[in-house]
């Protein structure tokens, strides 16, 4: 009695199982899956799937991934897409894509099928592009893990189109992820280029059978995919800014007009932008030296910081210098010190507008057209910058990148590279630091973001890459694009005359200019200072008291001019904004796993 109870609890066990195993209205009797591998990685694949139906249904359904994520038993994974051509079915009813499967119905839409029927369906797989590295491979689900019904037996035949190493070739079987096969299970021989076999056991529900065979590399033929046509395309598109600098931003030699002294009626801000093209913080720290060199201001340096004191009103015809007069003395006020300067958003907001109004030295410096092609590149870049979008889709978010996790991040680089562009052109260039911070915070961020989530960026670092090289080449062509007229040439050949006498002179034949005119130091430091050339003169006067600027109050040597120079070039700055704040048995896998490889999939019934 007690045995007879335990063989009925276990029939009764198999029973729910066998039943539970069997959700679908089908099971398949005979899989038999027939693949000629062409040397292009494309393979033209025939399946032949006789099923027996349960209940009631008008045929079956194939559904076979075009998104596939290659993992391998090493650890080393990416994802591939496939394409899927020519397909033909025995009474097909209808086939489309959604959500990167390509879904194949078969049978007939007003007739239920008989209890057993056989499908036939063939199509062409493009497995795209090979990515193992120093190899090749050929690593496919011949039965996919999500048929949700018994397989009884596979049948498959895979035929390659040259010869290959016979012990690379492996197989796995069993669930997603199950590494290697029980030899009892899986026969296969190898004939020639044609491997063929069959299983000698039932397959459960959700358990596939994959083939991965290392090749060398070079087995298959290189094939042009979508990375190559972005790299094609980003050098293409990069071509036009250099054409454009070659034609119209390349300056004419200039050559250096040697002098003594500083261009007559200027004052040092506007050699600045006469010299680098663009007004920055350090020619409003070198406009505060140059008007202390005409006895406006006094600046004392102790030991808590510096003081600018006013000496007298501002008396000039040159509003810019007037204006700065005022940011630095609110009313009455006639000293401001170290503090105040470097805390005051009204002397920041008083800098804005007076670089603004320097910048306006560009239009009689550069040529116009130059100018405008300046603009026309900035269109270029941000197209290469686009190109990044498109290689973001070679990853784990394929095509849907508005919709699939934040893949709509790309968005945010996009937008940094344009603004980062416009910006390097514009008049607001002062704001180039915080811009740059901002780029990178905002683009960057998120850069990281996408490219270490999506898992076959390694294959993907070429074009990565070169997208960054054409980029570069591409802002280095934008910075250097306006080119200088006639007049900016002789203006520029003047300042670097002038910066390689400062340069280039030695100690005695500066002292004897500075013996002619007491007040040389003083007259020519703001020059010297825009011009990087300071340091040169400082020494030849650090240890002559009498010497020094008449304008310094205190110890002056390279540390401390320097130590206020770099004070108010901060006080400059524009405002900041508010912050916000397990494995088979002993079979040969071949180092891939179920389910692990191209194609695959699986059906249902309908």
């Amino acid at each position: 009695m007690k045995k007879f109870i335990l063989i009925l609890t276990a029939f009764v066990i198999n029973f729910i199982l066998i039943n539970l195993a069997n959700a679908e209205n089908f099971v398949i009797n005979n899989y038999s899956v027939k693949m000629d591998v062409k040397e292009n990685r494309t393979i033209d694949i025939f399946e032949e799937i006789n099923v027996f139906f349960t209940a009631n249904s008008h045929g079956i359904y194939r559904t076979i991934p075009l998104k596939n994520k290659i993992k391998r038993e090493n650890g080393t994974k990416n994802t591939e897409f496939a394409k899927i051509t020519n397909v033909s079915a025995s009474q097909l009813v209808s086939k489309k894509v959604e959500n990167n499967r390509l879904n194949i119905k078969m049978g007939d839409p007003f007739y239920y099928a008989p209890e057993n029927q056989t499908y036939t369906l063939q199509y062409n797989y493009d497995m795209g592009r090979d990515r193992v590295k120093n190899a090749d491979e050929f690593y496919f689900n011949i039965i996919g893990t999500e048929w949700d019904t018994t397989i009884s037996k596979v049948y498959f035949s895979i035929t390659l189109p040259k010869g290959f190493d016979s012990s690379k070739v492996g197989f796995s079987m069993g669930q997603n992820g199950i590494s290697g096969y029980n030899p009892d299970d899986l026969k296969f021989k190898i004939t020639g280029n044609t491997i063929k076999g069959y299983t000698t056991r039932f397959l459960n529900p959700h358990e596939g059978l994959t083939v991965r065979i290392e090749l060398p590399e070079n087995y298959f033929t290189k094939q042009a995919g979508i990375e190559d046509y972005i790299i094609l395309t980003a050098i293409l598109l990069t071509i036009f800014p250099v054409i454009l600098w070659a034609l119209y931003g390349k300056d004419d030699p200039v050559t250096p007009v040697v002098t003594f002294n500083p261009p007559d009626n200027k004052n040092s801000a506007e050699i600045e932008v006469e010299y680098k093209g663009i007004s920055t913080n350090k020619g409003i720290t070198s406009l505060i030296f140059y008007l202390a060199s005409k006895g406006y201001l006094e600046i004392e340096d102790n030991d808590i910081g510096y003081t600018i004191k006013k000496i007298k009103e501002y008396d000039g015809k040159k509003s810019i210098e007037k204006a700065l007069m005022d940011a630095l003395f609110k009313e009455e006020s006639t000293t401001v010190s170290q503090i105040e300067l470097e805390t005051s958003t009204r002397y920041k907001l008083y800098c804005n507008k007076i670089q603004s109004s320097l910048n306006k030295i560009r239009n009689y410096i550069f040529e116009k057209n130059s100018c405008s092609f300046q603009k026309l590149a900035i269109i270029f870049i941000s197209i290469i910058g686009l190109g990044l979008l498109f290689l973001y889709t070679l990853g784990d978010y394929s095509f849907k990148l508005f919709t699939d996790g934040f893949a709509f991040l790309i968005i945010f680089p996009v937008i940094a590279i344009i603004i980062f562009s416009i910006s390097l052109v514009s008049n607001q260039q002062k704001n180039m630091g915080f811009v740059t911070i901002w780029s990178l915070g905002f683009g960057g961020i998120p850069s990281v973001m996408l490219f270490t989530s999506a898992e076959n960026i390694e294959g993907n670092y070429p074009v990565l890459l070169t997208e960054l090289a054409c980029i570069i080449v591409s802002i280095i062509c934008l910075i250097n694009m306006p080119k200088r007229n006639t007049k900016g040439r002789m203006l520029l050949g003047e300042i670097l005359g002038f910066k390689k006498f400062l340069e280039v002179s030695e100690k005695p034949r500066l002292i004897a200019l500075i013996n002619e005119n007491p007040n040389y130091v003083s007259e020519v430091l703001p020059f010297a200072y825009i011009l990087d050339v300071a340091d040169n003169l400082i020494d030849c006067i650090e240890n002559y008291e009498e010497y020094k600027p008449y304008w310094y109050k205190g110890r002056f040597n390279r540390e401390h001019f320097h130590n206020i120079a770099s004070s108010v070039n901060t006080a400059s700055s524009p405002p900041s904004p508010p912050s916000t704040s397990h494995h088979g048995s002993h079979g040969h896998s071949g180092g891939g796993h179920s389910g692990g490889g191209h194609g695959g999939g699986g059906g249902g019934s309908w």
